[in-house]
This record gives C-alpha cells, structure tokens and sequence, in this order.
C-alpha cells in the first residue's frame, strides 16, 4: 500500500463524511455499529452523548438544525482501529446568523468494519461568540 492510498479505515470515515454531506442517513447508519456513541460537548447546543442509531440521527438533525457550515478536512491520522481528522469548520448559526471559523477535531474508533464512536471537538472558545 502506498501512502496515498487510505487505509480501510480511513476510507470508512470519508464515506460517513460523505453521506453526511449528502443528508444520506441510511448510507451513515450502514457504516454504524448498532450501538455506536457519539459524543461533543454540552457547551454547544447540539452536543451530548447520543447512543444507537436513532440517537445518532437525533444528533445529526440536532446540529444541522442549528449550524449551517462546512467542513474542510486537513489531515487523516489513521492509528489501526482509530481515525483521527483534523480540520475546519465553517459557517453559520441559524439562530443568530452569525459566522464562525473554527478548528475541529473528530476521533473515530471502529470494529469490524464499522463505525463504534465517534468524538467530535469543537474549539469552544472560538465558536461561543457565534453561538450569542
């Protein structure tokens, strides 16, 4: 394997990534374990620990019922059975329509082939002024 050529793991994560941009929630929740945990922080709106697919999706409505953004990913860490992504987020809260520029970071673990956590960090101090 080449270093451009992602590894299982990294390339499960790209897909969730994608169906998520695609609002495809039956392609996400075909990549998650039937007990699969999120978890952000409290801090934000949409954060929390959601477990199972149907608190998975309540996740995911929560946050794009909130936030209007876009994610640009910078780098994948592909640590064997974790994926750790760095990037940015960009955009929108609906509530105040303010804009915000943040550094996120995301850590993934898997099992099997399939998604069974994920961690979502967000720069808190950087994103409370968008929130209002």
């Amino acid at each position: 394997m080449t270093e451009s050529t992602p590894r299982p793991n990294v390339l499960l994560v790209q897909r969730v990534y994608e169906a998520f941009a695609q609002r495809d929630n039956q392609a996400m929740l075909d990549r998650f374990a039937d007990d699969v945990e999120l978890e952000q922080s409290p801090q934000v709106p949409w954060g929390g620990r959601y477990r199972g697919h149907d608190q998975a999706l309540q996740f995911f409505a929560a946050l794009t019922s909130r936030v209007s953004s876009h994610v640009v990913f910078d780098r994948y860490i592909d640590a064997g059975d974790d994926v750790v992504v760095l990037g940015r987020s960009h955009g929108t809260i609906i509530a105040t329509g303010r804009a915000f520029d943040v550094p996120i970071a995301h850590f993934w673990r898997m099992q099997d082939g399939r998604v069974t956590q994920i961690r979502f960090c967000i720069d808190i101090p950087t994103i409370v002024p968008a929130l209002g």
